[in-house]
Protein backbone atom coordinates (compact mmCIF):
# COMPACT_ATOMS: atom_id res chain seq x y z
CA UNK A 1 0.00 0.00 0.00
CA UNK A 2 1.82 3.41 -1.12
CA UNK A 3 1.62 6.45 1.31
CA UNK A 4 -1.82 8.06 0.52
CA UNK A 5 -3.39 4.51 0.69
CA UNK A 6 -1.85 4.19 4.13
CA UNK A 7 -3.17 7.67 5.47
CA UNK A 8 -6.92 7.46 3.52
CA UNK A 9 -7.21 4.14 5.15
CA UNK A 10 -6.61 5.67 8.90
CA UNK A 11 -9.21 8.90 7.97
CA UNK A 12 -11.60 6.36 7.33
CA UNK A 13 -11.15 5.28 11.26
CA UNK A 14 -10.94 8.88 11.68
CA UNK A 15 -7.01 9.26 12.79
CA UNK A 16 -5.28 11.85 11.17
CA UNK A 17 -1.50 10.84 10.13
CA UNK A 18 1.20 12.83 8.97
CA UNK A 19 4.63 12.21 8.01
CA UNK A 20 7.61 12.99 10.42
CA UNK A 21 11.02 13.15 10.02
CA UNK A 22 13.11 11.49 12.68
CA UNK A 23 16.11 13.00 11.73
CA UNK A 24 14.66 16.74 11.51
CA UNK A 25 12.32 16.09 13.94
CA UNK A 26 9.87 18.02 11.67
CA UNK A 27 6.32 17.33 10.90
CA UNK A 28 6.22 16.97 6.43
CA UNK A 29 2.98 18.77 5.34
CA UNK A 30 2.28 17.40 2.42
CA UNK A 31 2.79 13.64 3.31
CA UNK A 32 6.05 12.75 1.65
CA UNK A 33 7.93 9.56 1.71
CA UNK A 34 11.14 12.11 2.20
CA UNK A 35 11.90 14.81 4.19
CA UNK A 36 11.68 18.08 2.12
CA UNK A 37 15.17 19.49 3.99
CA UNK A 38 17.17 16.45 4.35
CA UNK A 39 15.83 13.75 2.31
CA UNK A 40 15.46 11.34 4.66
CA UNK A 41 12.76 8.49 5.06
CA UNK A 42 9.84 9.66 6.63
CA UNK A 43 7.79 7.85 8.92
CA UNK A 44 3.89 8.23 10.16
CA UNK A 45 2.75 9.75 12.59
CA UNK A 46 -0.91 10.63 14.07
CA UNK A 47 -1.70 14.20 14.46
CA UNK A 48 -3.28 15.30 17.80
CA UNK A 49 -7.07 16.65 16.51
CA UNK A 50 -7.00 19.13 18.72
CA UNK A 51 -6.13 22.65 17.50
CA UNK A 52 -6.63 26.68 17.35
CA UNK A 53 -8.71 28.64 14.61
CA UNK A 54 -6.72 30.91 13.18
CA UNK A 55 -8.43 32.17 10.06
CA UNK A 56 -11.64 31.88 8.77
CA UNK A 57 -14.30 33.20 5.93
CA UNK A 58 -17.19 32.39 4.36
CA UNK A 59 -17.69 30.74 0.79
CA UNK A 60 -20.20 32.33 -1.49
CA UNK A 61 -19.45 29.80 -4.38
CA UNK A 62 -23.06 28.27 -5.34
CA UNK A 63 -23.74 24.74 -4.06
CA UNK A 64 -20.65 25.47 -1.40
CA UNK A 65 -21.98 28.21 0.95
CA UNK A 66 -20.54 27.79 4.13
CA UNK A 67 -18.12 28.79 6.60
CA UNK A 68 -14.06 27.26 6.11
CA UNK A 69 -11.25 28.14 8.26
CA UNK A 70 -7.71 27.72 8.70
CA UNK A 71 -6.40 25.64 12.13
CA UNK A 72 -3.39 24.70 13.53
CA UNK A 73 -3.14 21.16 14.62
CA UNK A 74 0.28 20.30 16.22
CA UNK A 75 2.19 22.71 14.00
CA UNK A 76 0.29 22.08 11.11
CA UNK A 77 -1.87 24.48 9.16
CA UNK A 78 -4.96 22.96 7.42
CA UNK A 79 -7.88 23.88 5.82
CA UNK A 80 -11.28 22.39 6.90
CA UNK A 81 -15.13 23.44 7.03
CA UNK A 82 -16.23 24.79 10.36
CA UNK A 83 -19.31 23.06 11.46
CA UNK A 84 -20.56 25.24 14.12
CA UNK A 85 -21.09 28.53 13.70
CA UNK A 86 -20.29 29.73 17.18
CA UNK A 87 -16.80 28.63 16.64
CA UNK A 88 -14.21 32.14 16.21
CA UNK A 89 -10.97 32.95 15.61
CA UNK A 90 -8.64 31.97 18.16
CA UNK A 91 -10.57 29.34 19.71
CA UNK A 92 -10.10 25.74 20.20
CA UNK A 93 -11.04 23.46 17.81
CA UNK A 94 -11.18 19.81 17.10
CA UNK A 95 -11.08 17.72 13.85
CA UNK A 96 -14.87 16.51 13.70
CA UNK A 97 -14.84 14.58 11.06
CA UNK A 98 -12.69 13.41 7.99
CA UNK A 99 -14.32 12.53 4.67
CA UNK A 100 -12.96 11.51 1.26
CA UNK A 101 -14.86 12.43 -1.36
CA UNK A 102 -13.92 12.25 -5.28
CA UNK A 103 -10.15 10.82 -4.17
CA UNK A 104 -9.85 14.14 -1.66
CA UNK A 105 -9.89 14.61 1.58
CA UNK A 106 -12.42 16.73 3.43
CA UNK A 107 -11.95 17.72 7.35
CA UNK A 108 -14.28 19.22 9.16
CA UNK A 109 -13.65 21.27 12.43
CA UNK A 110 -15.93 21.58 15.62
CA UNK A 111 -15.80 23.17 19.11
CA UNK A 112 -13.17 21.54 21.28
CA UNK A 113 -14.90 22.40 24.65
CA UNK A 114 -18.18 20.76 23.34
Amino acid sequence: MNLKETIFEKFKDGIFLNTFCPHCKKQIWPPSNNCKDCFNKTVLKEIENKGILLEMSYSHIPKQENFFGIGDFSGIRILGTIVEKNIKVNDSITIYNIKIIDNKISIEFGNYNK
